[in-house]
Order: C-alpha cells, then structure tokens, then sequence
C-alpha cells in the first residue's frame, strides 16, 4: 500500500467517524442522517463538501447551511499563532465551493493535524455568552476580509447543537 493510499484510506476513515459524530450530535442521536459525500464533494450533487446529509432532514431543519470539509493528517502543516496558510488555502476554496450553493453558506472546516485536537473553524461567529473562539483567522476574499473562528470540536459538542447555531437572529443571513 503507498503512503498516497494509506492517507487517503485514513482521510476516508476520518470523515466517516466525523459523518457520526456531527449526525449524533446535530440529529439527537441519529448517526445516519450525515455521511461521507461518496466522491469527497469532487462532483457537485445536491450537497457540496466531505459530509452531506444522506437522509431527509428532520422537520426541525428548514435547510442545511453547512459545507463542511474535513482534513485528517498533515503533519508538516500543523497551524501556529504566526503559520496557518494551509488553513487559509483550504478556507478559501470552501468560500468558492460555497458560490455553487444557495444554501450551504456557513462553512465548517474540521481539522485533525497529527497529535492535535480536532478543531472546528467556521466563518460563524458563536454567541461568545456560550463559548469562547480560540483564534480568530482572517481570509481575503474577493477583496473582502472574512474572519473564520476557531473552536476545539469536543468542546463544542459538550454543547446543544441548537443553542450554538439557531439561537441568532442573523442565522438567516448566511
């Protein structure tokens, strides 16, 4: 098996375990409804991203708003204070897969860099009464400047998934 595989092999199981996770927690305990994008968000259907849903949304979500891209490994490009153009080129092409959708516009970008927390950067600013962001990072885009917030992921998790991401007004606005 050639590293290539083996990565890819790792990155495949990384997104599935991810696919369970988020479906546990945004779905109250339904680890089917999110599942790995079957080519890796590579051809766009009715979803873009890693993870989309594979089952009808419950009554409880009018829409899905979330692209959400996972990255497993990278241990030369694990993000300092001062380096963190890998995430940036990562965030910037999430913004433009973004463009192709009417809906998913609050992108979740899930990192897992080699002895690391998994991390959770979203261009959604969380009502910082609930939890604090750990860095913010600023991306240029279309000569626009976009702040991307990041959090640990089992930190948030520890959290009602409502109450992080549909207790705002300006929801609608992504």
């Amino acid at each position: 098996m050639t590293d290539r595989t083996k990565n890819k092999s790792k990155g495949n199981r990384f997104e599935n375990a991810t696919a369970k996770l988020l479906s546990k927690w945004m779905f109250n305990g339904d680890l089917s409804i999110l599942g790995r994008h079957l080519t890796s968000g590579a051809i766009k259907t009715a979803w873009i991203g890693d993870i989309v849903p594979i089952k009808q949304l419950p009554n409880n979500f009018k829409s899905f708003p979330f692209l959400i891209e996972c990255k497993h490994g990278y241990k030369n490009n694990i993000p300092t204070f001062i380096s963190y153009t890998q995430i940036q080129k990562w965030l910037m092409k999430s913004l433009k897969e973004s463009e192709l959708s009417k809906e998913q516009k609050i992108i979740w970008l899930i990192a897992k860099f080699n002895y690391q927390k998994t991390i959770l950067i979203t261009n959604y600013l969380i009502d910082i009464k609930l939890i604090l962001f750990t860095v913010a990072i600023p991306v240029i885009y279309n000569n626009k400047l976009i702040y991307f917030y990041c959090y640990i992921l089992n930190d948030l998790m520890k959290y009602n998934f409502f109450k992080l991401f549909f207790n705002k007004e300006n929801f609608n606005d992504y």
